[in-house]
């Protein structure tokens, strides 16, 4: 339940599936930054290609 202006919202699971949807979209976001990031040498040592990581950082935040 939420709190607002004197009133009391319950979450139904349609809100509480865009709020997981959107937190999820967020996530892809910041992970695929981190990827872009990294150098070709740190890719290297985890052993992702360069190619396929700039591949997946250049993905929407939709995409899976």
């Amino acid at each position: 339940m939420f709190a607002t202006a004197g009133r009391i919202a319950i979450a139904s699971p349609a809100r509480s599936s865009i709020i997981a949807t959107v937190a999820l979209w967020a996530d892809r976001v910041a992970q695929r930054r981190a990827l872009a990031s990294l150098s070709v040498e740190a890719l290297k040592d985890i052993g992702i290609d360069p190619a396929d990581a700039m591949h997946e950082a250049a993905k929407p935040f939709w995409a899976v």
